[in-house]
């Protein structure tokens, strides 16, 4: 199942259930509408012509390179192709999309298209342009004229092969190909006008109207029956039905799924790409948190899929749509802070959650000791303390008064380090009794990060501080980047550090002597958040979504630890059509043999079979020649022998 939308297109194997992007190669990212033909071949129709897939959206070919705005398509018998377009008329293509040519069509610019199962193509150019409907019976080489004077907005064939024409106040049908229409929404839906059509077996019927509202009947038009999406929309696009009977609501909020006909919906997670993302956290099984301005989201699959978790809700029931901080704790407990609404604990990785008693919260972090006991700092200065994974807290001490708590760390000999806003840092060296400033005033501290020789280094709004001891102090580290408000620094397992902040990603190797620029690929999107998967690929939060790299993982130099064990990660993507990516380390130098084998033990494929250095190797495999199905790939270097599974799915 495929979607088209302003940001790209996204496919879904699950009945809708979840959705990736599968932009691939398209240069323009603004699908106006997707098609797929009868050999499966998938089509983007853009403002700059038409892309196809031939591998189910994984790489694209530009095919209608002319200057082109396609706002239509449907498919006819043997692989024929047609794509209606905005003031320049009808185009068609019967060898797979490699060849189009225009078609005589009388409505230059298609509102709605439609190629029915005996092959009649009817075309309507909707309300400024050519009302009525053009009928071929020939392939488009002869027009008719039929629903003259009526604005048509969609068509669409029933199982029976009955037409249907949402017009501009009703719908109309026809039992013989086109050539007459009649009433179908009857007296109750007099007025409408529909944005969405989708007739079914046995009279039944779904449409959507310019109201948002969508109605189901199941007398052909007797009687309608208004159903909710359950949730508010304020334009409601398309109506579609997928093969098992699913039927779907292209939305402004996203896509509803209903499972019996209409009468119930759901939303997905399709909404996630375009989400403001504040806060990410990576947990050691693998799995990745995001909060957003819509919740907490999940992904299993190092982001490659995402679940909205249960939306938090004040008790009150009051929505907080910002989740700014999220903390994975030792407990396995994942928290979520709502600074104007509180803290949220989830001990089943968001499946539920229960409320915390940290209100007025900004920053969440725990003791460095093996009590895992939970800190939080408040808008007013003050430090609470949980040792219960947040179902009781006590506020231990009041670092500043007025000032809000932005940062908060444990250092390895345990003083608390607290950043504020516009009022510097804070230590407390007794458990937060007393406190004594710590430098960095009238600085607004964003960020801080426990440096490995003991140090600590501060993201501000006016660039990144570093403290090795009290004899050098706080001193300014900008080399090689701008100086901006810096929003998130992480550290690697290899001890690259990463800077994200107003100025773009920066990644340094030497503790921030020195910062390289890391934002190829990001666009105008600001970074507001990082985090390192397990796999060590950097994750960046962003005002448009989630991106995600491996470049930092690429970063060698004499100061690099190598490798201090041999390993084989899960490749990724997992499932995987028809390409994936397999990563290893070797901590010697070593003859390698990486194979892939079938579910009969046969070898299908040799990737790699040299003699490699340590470090950290990476290859893709394409199975573009393989069936669906289970195969294993079995990494052996030296005498070390390591075998994982992985699942091609067509």
């Amino acid at each position: 199942m495929y979607a088209a939308s302003p940001i790209g297109v996204f496919c879904s194997q699950d009945s809708g259930g979840t959705w990736i992007t599968c932009n691939g190669d398209i240069s323009d990212t603004c699908i106006n509408v997707v098609g797929v033909d009868s050999s499966g071949f998938v089509y983007a129709g853009t403002q700059h012509g038409i892309f196809r897939s031939t591998n189910a959206g994984m790489h694209w070919v530009h095919v209608l390179t002319q200057d082109i705005n396609v706002v239509t398509m449907a498919s006819g018998p043997g692989g024929t192709i047609y794509a209606g377009t905005y003031q320049q008329g009808l185009f068609v293509s019967t060898n797979g999309g490699t060849d189009w040519n225009s078609l005589p069509s009388d409505p230059v610019t298609s509102t709605a298209l439609l190629v029915t199962g005996n092959g009649y193509i009817l075309e309507s150019g909707g309300f400024d342009y050519s009302p009525g409907v053009q009928k071929s019976t020939d392939g488009g080489a002869q027009w008719t004229s039929t629903l003259a004077g009526e604005r048509v907005y969609r068509l669409a064939e029933a199982p029976d092969h009955t037409l249907f024409a949402a017009v501009l106040m009703g719908i109309k049908t026809s039992t013989d190909g086109g050539s007459s229409w009649r009433s179908y929404s009857g007296t109750s839906l007099e007025g409408r006008t529909f944005t969405g059509l989708l007739p079914r077996a046995g009279g039944t019927c779904i449409c959507s109207d310019n109201l948002n509202n969508v109605y189901v009947t199941s007398d052909s038009g007797g009687h309608w029956t208004d159903v909710s999406l359950g949730a508010p929309v304020s334009e409601i696009n398309y109506l579609s039905v997928d093969s098992s009977g699913g039927v779907y609501a292209a939305t402004d909020a996203g896509v509803f799924a209903s499972r019996d006909g209409g009468m119930h919906w759901s939303r997905d997670s399709s909404d996630f790409p375009q989400r403001i993302i504040q806060s990410l956290v990576s947990t050691p099984g693998g799995t990745i948190f995001a909060g957003t301005d819509n919740g907490v989201y999940r992904s299993r699959d190092f982001g490659r899929t995402w679940i909205h978790t249960i939306r938090p809700m004040t008790p009150g029931g009051v929505g907080m749509p910002m989740a700014d901080n999220l903390l994975y704790d030792r407990a396995g407990t994942l928290f979520a802070l709502y600074r104007m609404g509180g803290t949220l604990a989830s001990t089943n990785e968001g499946d539920t959650w229960y409320w915390t008693p940290l209100v007025d919260t900004m920053t969440l972090c725990t003791e460095l000791d093996t009590s895992s006991a939970l800190l939080g700092g408040d808008m007013m200065g003050g430090i609470s303390r949980s040792s219960d994974e947040g179902h009781h807290a006590t506020l231990i001490g009041r670092c500043t008064n007025w000032h809000s708590v932005n940062a908060l760390k444990v250092s390895p000999d345990g003083d608390l380090i607290v950043g504020s806003d516009y009022w510097g840092m804070y230590r407390s060296r007794d458990n937060a009794r007393t406190w004594q400033g710590f430098g960095l005033t009238n600085n607004y501290i964003n960020t801080l990060l426990l440096l490995s020789g003991g140090g600590i280094m501060a993201g501000t709004d006016q660039g990144i501080f570093r403290w090795r001891d009290t004899v050098s102090g706080w001193v300014p580290k900008n080399n090689g980047m701008p100086i901006g408000s810096i929003r998130s620094l992480v550290r690697s397992s290899t001890g690259t550090i990463v800077a994200a902040g107003s100025e773009g990603v920066f990644y340094s190797t030497d503790e921030g002597e020195n910062w390289n620029p890391l934002s190829s690929g990001l666009g105008n999107a600001t970074v507001l958040s990082l985090a390192f998967d397990t796999r060590g690929d950097l994750i960046a939060g962003t005002t448009s979504g989630a991106f995600l790299t491996g470049t930092v993982l690429g970063i060698t130099t004499a100061q690099t630890p190598l490798p201090e064990r041999f390993s084989l990660a899960q490749n990724y993507p997992n499932p995987f059509n028809p390409s994936t990516r397999i990563r290893y380390t070797l901590h010697s130098r070593s003859p390698v043999v990486l194979s892939v084998y079938n579910e009969l033990g046969q070898c299908v494929a040799t990737l790699v079979r040299t003699v490699e250095e340590p470090g950290l190797h990476e290859v893709e495999f394409d199975a573009g020649r393989l069936a669906s199905g289970i195969y294993f790939y079995r990494l052996q270097a030296g005498a070390n022998v390591i075998v994982r599974n992985m699942t091609l799915i067509r």
